[in-house]
């Protein structure tokens, strides 16, 4: 499998069909009861890692949407210490934003009590280093900004704030373990692990989360006591890939053909207009995002850039470069070498199953 293309060759899927069942659904069933998480074991010992460190630590986690980022972190943190978690809104002004941030503070710091609203990310911060400082405790204190990109408004100050709050305070404590998490992931890239700014070199750990495996998708399913065969396993998998959110609409009593049919075809599903929606989420200009995917899904083999630049009607260097990073980043698209004459690099969607809802 490359990217969400799944190749199978006949002695692979010898192989696959030949792993004893009921082995498998054990195993399935004792990672969904005892430890929430089915698979994702280097995610798991990467965490893991990160709770028995000595030193405070700096996670950025990045993925596409619904691959189940935040499920992975409130599953592993939330009962492992002191669990302050926001996510930011889409589409929400930067005071929306704080008054959310205070309502957690008062729940988490504060003991439910009333707490003002602070006017910027700097007095918020402010706050939140203050009560950190008067918590007497050892235990681990996780600090997990979720959906990061849609907390930083335009103007906000987030960035700056969080990385004053980090490198003059949080970082010296070793109790901290601080999160940020998003699923633009080229924004994530180009903003905090990339970043020029008070955050450069500051990033002590990093996960890009992928979709599950074939292997993987067989455990969640199994985990989730869906009965099927490993044919119809293989047919739904190619349909919609290992996101986590797709899978989990995947219904027991069915056959591979009725669950594809009600997720990809129904315009009932919650995946109808799923890309549309995910696009807007994710990019500034989807439409230009929108336009490259339709153009390369016509040439499965691939195109180089000149080719799909000219089919899309993309003519500004500048807007190539910027919307070819952000969808090989957010893992849509992925390029290839190819040896003839001369080199030439090829692009292609990764994520066939996009064909059904974009």
């Amino acid at each position: 499998m490359y990217n969400g293309i799944l190749c199978l060759r006949s002695d692979v899927f010898s192989v696959i069909l030949s792993i004893n069942r009921n082995n498998l659904y054990k195993f399935a069933c004792y990672f969904r009861h005892k430890m929430k998480i089915i698979a994702r074991e280097n995610e798991k010992k990467l965490l893991r890692e990160i709770w028995e460190s000595k030193s405070s630590e700096f996670l950025v986690v990045y993925g596409r949407w619904r691959v189940g980022k935040t499920y992975l972190i409130k599953n592993f943190y939330e009962n492992k210490g002191l669990f302050f978690h926001i996510t930011g809104t889409p589409f929400e002004s930067t005071k929306q934003q704080l008054w959310n941030f205070s309502q957690i503070f008062r729940e988490i710091f504060n003991n439910g009590e009333p707490h003002p609203v602070p006017k910027s990310w700097q007095e918020a911060f402010h706050q939140l280093k203050d009560a950190i400082k008067i918590k007497k405790t050892t235990a681990k204190i996780i600090l997990f900004f979720d959906e990061l990109p849609w907390l930083v408004t335009k103007k906000s100050g987030f960035v700056e704030a969080l990385s004053y709050l980090w490198n003059r305070y949080l970082e010296a404590d070793t109790r901290i373990i601080l999160i940020v998490c998003g699923s633009a992931a080229s924004w994530m890239i180009s903003n905090i692990i990339d970043s020029r700014g008070g955050l450069y070199n500051r990033i002590t750990r990093r996960i890009s989360l992928q979709p599950f495996n074939l292997w993987e998708t067989e455990l969640y399913l199994k985990g989730k006591k869906i009965n099927l065969s490993r044919k119809q396993i293989v047919e739904i998998y190619m349909a919609i890939g290992g996101i986590a959110a797709y899978l989990d609409m995947v219904k027991p009593g069915k056959s591979s053909s009725q669950i594809i049919s009600e997720i990809c075809f129904n315009p009932q599903s919650p995946l109808y207009g799923e890309f549309d929606r995910l696009f807007k989420s994710l990019f500034s200009k989807s439409e230009i995002h929108t336009k490259i995917i339709r153009v390369l899904l016509n040439k499965r083999s691939g195109m180089d850039r000149s080719e799909l630049f000219i089919k899309a009607g993309i003519k500004s260097g500048s807007v190539q470069n910027r919307v070819k990073k952000e969808l090989i980043e957010s893992g849509f698209i992925a390029e290839t070498s190819r040896f003839g004459k001369r080199k030439k690099t090829l692009y292609f969607v990764c994520q066939m199953n996009i064909r059904h809802f974009i």
